[in-house]
Order: structure tokens, then C-alpha cells, then sequence
């Protein structure tokens, strides 16, 4: 099956959305060649010939694309234009996903990418001041199976520096939140760049 010169698992209509199954490029591929058409047309090539099947007309705005896997696209179309509020929400939710994801939220301890989430972080200072205050020299850090022996100020100043990350990223996040909030066109809403800003990723050498 095709829609249009895209090869297509499938779609799924409904009364004001259009679920489809893609395979292409990227996803510029996709929105290029199905978003803003007033009529969208599904072939068969089942004998090597395009055969027309139907026609899909009037789901003009895409409301989501997500790659399910590589190549592989699904792409939701609905029949409502957009409002300000309705892609501001989305803008929104997209810069709280990328907030979350290891696009920010990692560091490089030795050769081996991690993160540490807040409760870690607490209970690692809490319990590495106990180590220190009982003499200890080195502490041991484990992560996916891999053990680190850390001297504790060393340790200690990490999980300072990682705590300055967090919260230089946090108020990277909510900058882009508020600058959000106040745009109403949906234009200056599509276009924004929610990637900006953050601090770079900490690395952290155990040989130095």
C-alpha cells in the first residue's frame, strides 16, 4: 500500500483525525509529502501498478509525528486547525520530554555515560559526609553493574558540580516555559527551538 509516494502499513480514520503508517527517509520526508493537503490518495501496488483505493480528504493539520522505529513514522493528521493554546501545550510538553531525556540529563564518568537523579545525588552526599567523618578515604560508586572506587573529596565535588548542572538546566527548562507562555503566534510557536541554552554535559576523568 501507498498514500501518496509513501509506502503505508496502514491508517486508521476516524471522525476529526487520520492515523497513518509510513515508511520514509526522515521526517521531513513525511511531513513534506502528506501534511497541508486537502486530499491525501492511498494506492495498492500489490501487482507491481499503482491502484487507486480511496481517496482521504480534509485532514490538513498534523497534530504528531513519531518515529516507532528507524524508518518508520506514524503520523496523525486531524481536521481542526490549530489554536495558540492547543500548540503552545505542545511546545510545552516537548520541552519537559526533552528536560527528561538523556539529551540533557547525562554526564561522562571515565568513559561511560550516566545520570544520577536528585534522590541519588542526596543520598550519595549524605552518605559519602558519613565515610569522610568515619576516615574513610575512597568511597564506591556502582552503576550498571560497574564498580568506581573514588576518593571521597573527589567524589563529594562531583556530585557538587552535577548538582549545579541539575539546576542550571532546570532554569534552562523553565526560561523556555515562560518564554512559551508568552507567544501567541503559532508560527513563533512551531519554530521554537527548545534545545537552546543548556550548560554542557560534565565529564569527569578518574585518571586525573
Amino acid at each position: 500500500m501507498k498514500i501518496e509516494t509513501l509506502k503505508s502499513t496502514g491508517y486508521t480514520k476516524r471522525e476529526d483525525t487520520l492515523r497513518i503508517l509510513v515508511c520514509a527517509e526522515n521526517r521531513q520526508q513525511v511531513n513534506d509529502v502528506l501534511a497541508g493537503k486537502e486530499v491525501l490518495t492511498v494506492y495498492t501496488d500489490n501487482t507491481g501498478e499503482d491502484i487507486f483505493v480511496e481517496d482521504l480528504k480534509g485532514y490538513l493539520y498534523a497534530d504528531s509525528l513519531t518515529e516507532i522505529s528507524e524508518g518508520c513514522f506514524e503520523l496523525v493528521l486531524t481536521n481542526k486547525a490549530p489554536t495558540s493554546q492547543s500548540v503552545r501545550e505542545k511546545v510545552i510538553a516537548k520541552i519537559e520530554a526533552y528536560d527528561k531525556s538523556k539529551a540533557v540529563n547525562s554526564f561522562t564518568l571515565g568513559d561511560k555515560r550516566m545520570w544520577l537523579d536528585k534522590e541519588t545525588r542526596v543520598g550519595l552526599v549524605n552518605s559519602i559526609n558519613i565515610e569522610k567523618a568515619a576516615g574513610k578515604e575512597t568511597t564506591t560508586l556502582w552503576f550498571d553493574a560497574v564498580q568506581y572506587e573514588i576518593p571521597v573529596d573527589t567524589a563529594l565535588q562531583m556530585l557538587a558540580a552535577l548538582e549545579l548542572y541539575a539546576l542550571d538546566c532546570y532554569n534552562v527548562t523553565q526560561s523556555h516555559i515562560a518564554s512559551v507562555k508568552l507567544l501567541d503566534d503559532i508560527s513563533m510557536l512551531t519554530e521554537y527551538d527548545h534545545t537552546t541554552g543548556y550548560p554542557d554535559k560534565l565529564v569527569f576523568n578518574l585518571n586525573t
